[in-house]
């Protein structure tokens, strides 16, 4: 064989394999998405009754998610009550569970996203709900976003409420140990190969909502600025709350603010408003009124539904001579917060002709021009349409049209 033959096979050979691989990354994740549940272990007091049907003012069930070396019957055995005493449908599960027996949250976190998926999904045939809201804790809070970026949570997940959650991971010196028996553990070291790829990108994919409930006192997930997430840009989607901010003497701790009544507080005005925690609240300091707190209407689409998100394209003028440089400028409007996955069209004649350009997606606050690139100018006089389509908030599908023509 010459040299070029051999170079040939070297490709040929890298090319198949590169194939390969990139298959069984879509398989992988294919798979990660349908995990089977591991063995599940007893709930906690109010949650798990597959019968419950969401009243109209809480129309998402809350799923609550344990961290690491933990279980659902001793994580939830607070939250579940007070969630269940104001009306919601309430859900726990146990994941990644390890050797023995109670000790879970420590198996490899993609897994147990997958795991987390095929419990949503549970509970979205059971409840008849279209979507769910999540309470998380440690790891429970973080790994939840992985769900919601990489396995399509984020059409299935209204609220992600975390406490305490290791979002970017954690300098504790003791997290490496993990080893073989505790994969999470070493995932969620800051830096690690896992942090790096989980907020490579957008870290708070839209529409869900975010809260980050957070103690000065936690000594697992270090340093605790870390746990918060980034707001800018967010549309007011994420909101990040130290109890100690408006609470300075709540002393609770990393393990203990699952059963902290501030922290609790915050979570239920988290759950019981559209959108985040709201940023001025005030909770009760003394954490003794959380089995009187009141009952509110929690989502956009309870009782009275949130308007349906609408798309405008704005007239498109000016001559066929501009688009030489293969560029057209559309100005993209709706009527409400929250538009995203955004792509504008350009077609001859119809929306069902050719396809003349393509933008990437976007979002749109209300007002968003986006430049298109053309396969070709257009002509002066021919007959064009541009459309947009999206999702709104709550994640319906809309779109636009414009019919336009240019002079010469």
């Amino acid at each position: 064989m010459n040299e070029e033959a051999q170079s040939r096979a070297r490709a040929l050979l890298a090319l198949t394999g590169l194939l390969a691989l990139l298959g069984l990354a879509a398989l992988t994740a294919t798979a990660r998405a349908a995990e089977p549940l591991p063995p599940q272990g007893p709930s906690p007091p109010g949650a798990n009754n597959f019968s419950c049907k969401p009243p109209a003012r809480h129309p998402y069930p809350v799923v609550l998610v344990h961290g690491t070396f933990g279980n659902m019957q001793n994580s939830w055995n607070s939250i579940a009550p007070a969630l269940e005493r104001l009306g919601y449908c309430v859900f726990a599960l146990d994941y990644g569970n390890g050797t023995q027996k109670g000790v879970n949250g420590v198996g490899d976190i993609p897994t147990s996203a997958g795991q987390l998926a095929t419990f949503v999904e549970k509970v979205r045939s059971a409840t008849h709900a279209p979507k769910v809201s999540i309470v998380g804790h440690s790891q429970g809070g973080m790994m939840p976003r992985y769900y919601i970026e990489f396995l399509g949570g984020a059409r299935k997940v209204d609220d992600l409420v975390g406490l305490s959650p290791s979002n970017h991971g954690t300098t504790n010196p003791a997290a490496p140990f993990g080893g073989t028996n505790c994969p999470a553990c070493v995932q969620q070291v800051a830096g690690s190969p896992f942090m790096q790829h989980l907020n490579a990108g957008d870290q708070t994919p839209a529409p869900v909502t975010y809260s980050v409930i957070e103690t000065r006192n936690d000594e697992v997930v270090t340093p605790y600025q870390s746990e918060f997430l980034p707001t800018a840009g967010t549309q007011g989607r994420v909101r990040n709350v130290l109890l100690q901010d408006r609470c300075p003497t709540d002393a609770t701790d990393h393990i203990g603010i699952i059963y902290d009544g501030v922290a609790i507080e915050y979570m239920l005005r988290a759950l019981g408003r559209p959108g985040p925690v709201d940023a001025g609240y005030q909770p009760d300091c003394s954490g003794r009124s959380v089995s009187t707190f009141p009952d509110s209407s929690s989502g956009r689409d309870a009782g009275t539904a949130a308007k349906r998100g609408r798309l405008r394209i704005a007239r498109i003028g000016g001559s066929a001579r501009r688009t030489r440089a293969r560029r057209l400028s559309v100005r993209v409007l709706s009527n409400a917060a929250g538009m995203h996955g955004v792509v504008v069209t350009i077609h001859l004649d119809s929306s069902r002709g050719p396809t003349l350009a393509r933008s990437g997606r976007f979002s749109v606050a209300r007002n968003r021009v986006v430049s298109v690139r053309l396969a070709h100018p257009l002509r002066a006089r021919g007959r064009y349409v541009a459309v947009a389509v999206g999702r709104d908030a709550a994640g319906r599908r809309v779109g636009a049209a414009r019919y336009f023509g240019l002079r010469r």
